[in-house]
Parts: C-alpha cells; structure tokens; sequence
C-alpha cells in the first residue's frame, strides 16, 4: 500500500513540474518568433503582397498577441478588402489602448473605426417562431445575441447554416456585396426528420463455461496499462532529459557572460542579472534532470514487472521495492534499491 501512495505522488509530481518547465523553454521561442513573422508581414506589405502579409501578422498575433501586431492586421485587412474583420480589429486595437494609456493608438484606431463605418456590409439574420437549435456562419456558431440584430460582415461568399433537435438541417449560400448597405435573411422553419430506424436485436452469444482462463482477460488488461504508462512515462523522461540539457547549456552559457561581466569579483548591474539568470537556469536543470531520472526509473520498473515478462525478469523487477528521492539546494538525487 506505501509502495502504490509513492508511486501516485511520483507520477503527479512529474506531470504537474513537467509543463511548467516546458513552457518556460518554450516562451522566448515564440516571442522570437512572432517578431520574425512580424517583421516578414510588414515587408510584404510594403512590396504590395498584401494577402501574404496578413497571414503572416494573423500568425505573429496568435504567437504573442500585442496591440500593436493587432493595428497592422486590421489595416492590412483594410487594404485587403474585408472591412469587416479590420473594422472589429480596430476595435478590439482601440479598447486595449485605452487600457494601456496608449492615447496615439486608441486616437489613431477610433479614427480609422469612424471612417470604416460608413463602408461596411451588415447582415441581418432572423428567425421564425420554430427557432433552430444552432445557427452557423462559415462555420462559426451565432450566438443568440446577434440574431435579430445587424453584425458586419465582410464582402463575399459566405455558408449559413441551420440546425435543430430532430430537424433536417438547412445550408444556403450568401452573396455578399462591396457596396455598403444591409442583407436581411429569415431561417424558414425546418422540416422534421425522418424518425430512425429501430434498432436490430442483439445477436445471441453462446454461452461459455467459466473456469479457471476467466481471469486471463483481467490480467491481459492490466498487462497493458503497465506497458502504456511505462511508455508514457519513458517519453517523460527523454523530454524531462532534453529541457535539462537546455537549461543547463543556457546556464553554463549565462555563467560564462556573468564572468566576463564580473571581473575580480566586482559585478555590475548587469553581471549581476547575468548571474541570477544563470542560477535560476542551474536549477530548472537540476530539476528537469530528477524529473527524467523518476520517470524513468518508475518506467523502468513498469516494464520489468508486467506479467509478460519471463520468470526471471519478474524476479528481478519485484526484487527492487525501495525508491528514494533526496535533495537540496543544489539538485536533487533519486536512489532505486533491488533486493534479492
């Protein structure tokens, strides 16, 4: 009972740590590029490639959403035709820039908003009194609070969609203009669908003595839950071991500029940042370091012990019943004890 208490806390300790330690790896990796993707749509805008721009800012925006990568977008989608989009852009540009104090931008976005307005296309989607389940456009569900009312809409072809309980679904295509003005459409009642047909009886199973092979099936299931959880747990580790190698190649790195910046041990601001940042990076790979050799220990165990496994294996991987896990500030140490 002790043995399963410390396996379930092992497993939980590495599944909570271990996100958390890729997500720092990976967070400068996006900024970096974010601004590469940025900096790309801007000189595809100015060589007049416009629909390549604003997939490339659409992109830098989902990386590492900024106000500013936001104002690009929409007037690029302004150049690109679909007000629509550009209009709530501005929108949501002049909202955040509000927040942040940001008084040229929220200036420059309401000026831009007034000036869409006038051009926009709005579409008005209304419903009979047998109201759809779900109502769809380009695939995206309409919430209630825009039916009855006029949302903006961007020029061009456009799928609507309607759905409900017990009702044939309704797909009509729409047709939108670039000249500014208003396209009303109601969603007719639906017609009811076909009631299915009832379902086929169960074939009959003959029926088998039960005996001694009854409890083959439970050990074959457990037989493979330990064989999964022993791969996952392997996995684990080879990504527990590769985010240690980079943090603690940044951290010897960081410790070389600390050194040069440190010179007969007086630091500067900078040397001193320099040092924190290499210390903070020695400990997440000690721990990513511990994490790996955890998993694969407990993975190691797993696979050894699964009833597949000869005699002798067995033997071997029941022997080893002690796993200890000890530490300090400067890293941690994982013991795995066999008996015989």
């Amino acid at each position: 009972m002790r043995f399963r208490i410390c396996f379930s806390l092992i497993v939980a300790v590495v599944y909570l740590a271990l996100p958390r330690l890729l997500a720092a790896a990976e967070e400068p990796v996006s900024s970096a590029a974010a601004q590469t993707l940025f900096d790309e749509g801007r000189a595809l805008l100015d060589a007049q490639r416009v629909s390549e721009a604003c997939q490339k800012f659409a992109q830098s925006q989902r990386l590492d959403p900024s106000a500013g990568t936001l104002l690009n977008l929409a007037v690029c989608h302004e150049q690109e035709g679909k007000l629509a989009s550009a209009w709530l852009e501005f929108s949501e540009s002049w909202s955040i820039a509000l927040r942040e104090g940001r008084d040229d931008r929220a200036r420059l976005a309401n000026e831009r908003m007034t000036q869409l307005k006038e051009r926009l296309s709005w579409l008005l989607i209304r419903l009979t009194a047998s109201s759809p389940t779900s109502v769809l456009l380009d695939g995206a569900a309409v919430s209630g609070d825009a039916i009855g009312v006029a949302i903006p809409i961007n020029p061009g072809e456009h799928v609507l969609e309607a759905r409900g309980d017990g009702r044939v679904p309704q797909r009509s295509v729409l047709h939108i203009g670039v000249s500014p003005g208003t396209t009303e459409i109601t969603i007719p009642e639906l017609a009811l669908a076909a009631a299915p047909a009832p379902p086929s009886p169960p074939a009959t199973k003959a029926v088998v003595a039960r005996g001694a092979n009854e409890a083959k099936p439970q050990v074959r299931q457990r037989s493979s839950l330990r064989t999964t959880s022993s791969y996952a747990l392997a996995a684990t580790a080879l990504t527990a071991a590769a985010a240690g190698t980079f943090f603690g190649l940044k951290a010897l790195s960081l410790k070389g500029d600390a050194d040069d910046a440190c010179p007969q041990d007086r630091c500067s601001n900078e040397g001193s940042a320099l040092s924190t940042r290499a210390l903070s990076n020695a400990q997440r790979a000690n721990l990513s370091f511990a994490v790996a050799g955890v998993s694969a220990g407990v993975a190691l165990y797993l696979w050894l012990s699964t009833p597949s496994a000869t005699p002798e294996v067995q033997r071997l991987a029941l022997g080893a019943r002690k796993l200890s896990i000890s530490g300090d500030a400067s890293g941690a140490f994982v013991a795995w004890r066999t008996q015989f």
